[in-house]
This record gives C-alpha cells, structure tokens and sequence, in this order.
C-alpha cells in the first residue's frame, strides 16, 4: 500500500494500474487506500472525493455497461443522470468532475479496455487533479489504460503462513494440527483470499 500512496502523492503521476492473478488482493488492496484516503491519515494525499467503482468482470465496452459505469459514478457524486443519451450523461459527468479541485477514481475488477473519454472522465491534460487507479487480471489492460503499473504478487511460504496464523487463530499452532495447516496453506499457493477463507475457524 506505501507504494501506491507514494505514487498518489506525486504530481507526475495521475494513472496507477495494479494487475495480479484473482485472490491476490488487488480488491483488499484498493479497499484499504479508499478507507485511508477517505478518513483523512495525516501524511496522505489529499482528495475532494474518492470514488471507488467495482466494474466487474461483466463489463464490456457496450453503450449498456458504460452506462452502468457511468451511474455508478454519478451516484458517488450525488448526481442524477437521467439522460438516455451516452454522450449527455458524459458531458454532465466530465461537467462535475471539472468543478472538483481534486479527485480520485478507483475502478476496481476492470476486464476490458475502457474509453475514459465515453464515459465522461476529464483526461489529465484537461484536469490536474485528477488521479485514477484501476485493478485487472490482464497486465496489457494497465498497460494501456495507466502511466504506472504494478503487479501484485502471491505470498511467499512464511508470509501465507502467518496470514493463515492470523486467520485461524492459536489452533493452527498446536502440535496435532500445525502439520496439516501448513499442508493446507501450501495448497492455496499463496493467494491470500484462498488463505483467509479456509483459515477461518
């Protein structure tokens, strides 16, 4: 997260792109720097508003689901898009968000390209408080949507190890059921969601 937050805090910077197998904590990860932005840590980049939209594997560049992008963000604004027409709704959308000195818009789950201009999200030419971070599976999505890219790697052994600890509490450390813990830790392969699910008592 330091290094996302880092990134957030330069200038240069207006697009991150964070890419990794599913259940790697890309989502976790997200949710994390939204709940610290939106809470205001001392020492963190500030924003007028932290928009954080689940796009969805369902999400294809079709009129329809960049609509659904496009409300999702309006309701984060408090802002009503009655409009049937694409370009409308865009305008209204890139509208407000001028009117922001800041702003910072997670899309998080993203499986597609996604024109930012369609759905009315000012370019940071236009807009110099602008940032936009978007999570994927595919590293060609970041590569071609964000300036930076990061790539979330799987738990090493003792790092699953000691989410699964954290998960499962004192009993995955007694004598009797450490052996078949760490065998079951193994088999998540290091994929923290898998870890935490089955750790769970």
């Amino acid at each position: 997260m330091a290094k996302v937050m880092d990134l957030l805090s330069r200038q240069d910077v207006k697009s991150i792109g964070i890419w990794g197998m599913g259940g790697v904590g890309k989502t976790t990860l997200v949710k994390n720097i939204n709940n610290k932005l939106t809470n205001s840590s001392p020492n963190s980049p500030s924003f007028s508003i932290v928009m954080d939209i689940t796009v969805s594997n369902k999400t294809r560049e079709t009129e329809l689901e960049l609509k659904k992008v496009q409300k999702l963000i309006a309701d984060r604004l408090r802002l009503t898009l009655t409009e049937e027409s694409m370009e409308t709704r865009a305008s209204k959308l890139h509208a407000r968000l001028m009117m922001m000195k800041t702003f910072l818009l997670i899309l998080d789950d993203v499986w597609d390209l996604i024109d930012l201009d369609l759905v009315g999200i000012p370019s940071p030419e236009l807009h110099k408080g602008g940032k936009i971070i978007l999570t994927t599976r595919f590293s060609n999505i970041c590569l071609q949507m964000t300036e930076v890219t990061l790539k979330i790697e799987v738990l090493n052994e003792e790092e699953a190890w000691r989410l699964f600890c954290t998960s499962a509490g004192k009993v995955a450390i007694s004598r009797e059921v450490e052996p078949f813990a760490r065998a079951i830790t193994k088999e998540c392969a290091g994929l923290p969601l898998a870890i935490v699910v089955v750790g769970r008592p």
